[in-house]
């Protein structure tokens, strides 16, 4: 069963009218879109949407004009920040004085020498800028 069959049988029970919609391919010989199911014996050039994600947006890559439209392309890639742009956290958890300070001064050099913005939050550090902020806070009026 097809997705647009599913979503078709399931109308009433979920509420939502499917719109179904076929599969467009790209006819390179043509320059322009069909059916996919009209397509018989030609080379035909065709995206997923896992590969637009990840091959595309992720990487930071432009789309192919063949497959959207120029504005289309500069909204989904506004959207989608590439990977290597993304933000992270590294958390490191351990006794005291096992090396976490250590490790994550290590890792914020090695990152930052590959283009990547860092900000190392130390416990002990923000432990002791916050405690004194809130007995300064006590003290007040």
């Amino acid at each position: 069963m097809t997705r647009n069959e599913l979503l078709s049988e399931l109308e009433d029970e979920i509420g939502v009218k499917a719109v179904p919609f076929q599969e467009l391919v790209y006819l390179p010989t043509r320059t322009d879109t069909n059916p996919f199911d009209r397509v018989k014996s030609a080379r035909i050039l065709s995206i997923s949407g896992t590969e637009v994600r990840d091959n595309y947006l992720a990487a930071g890559r432009p789309l192919p004009e063949w497959f959207t439209r120029r504005e289309v392309a500069a909204i989904l890639s506004e959207a989608a920040v590439p990977r290597h742009r993304q933000g992270f956290c590294v958390w490191f958890t351990g006794l005291s004085g096992a090396g976490k300070s250590t490790i994550a001064e290590i890792l914020a050099v090695l990152l930052m020498e590959h283009g990547r913005q860092v900000t190392v939050l130390d416990g002990d550090v923000v432990r002791t800028h916050l405690s004194r902020r809130s007995r300064v806070h006590q003290r007040g009026p």
